[in-house]
């Protein structure tokens, strides 16, 4: 019965794997990029922002990368079968 359930919730989630990682995975390199580039205008050329803004920036890209690794470590906990080994990339 266990087994049921945790293939009930993996198939569905390996399924969607792909085009979650790729969006976030976008969305973490994009913050990554827009983060530096801040860092650099706001501490390089002393442009007309907060402090802040670049770190909150950097800290959402950090966000987007732990959410898809969390969904890869449920993915392993919830494989149905213990025994094989599942490779995620």
């Amino acid at each position: 019965m266990i087994t049921f359930l945790k293939s009930m919730l993996f198939f569905p989630m390996m399924f969607l794997r792909g085009i979650l990682q790729w969006v976030l995975r976008l969305f973490a390199g994009l913050m990554l990029l827009g983060g530096i580039g801040m860092l650099i205008a706001v501490y390089g050329f002393d442009a007309n922002l907060q402090w802040y803004i670049p770190w909150i920036i950097l800290g959402w890209a950090f966000v987007f990368f732990l959410v898809g690794w969390f969904y890869d470590i449920i993915l392993l906990k919830l494989n149905p079968h213990p025994d094989t080994v599942l490779f995620l990339d």
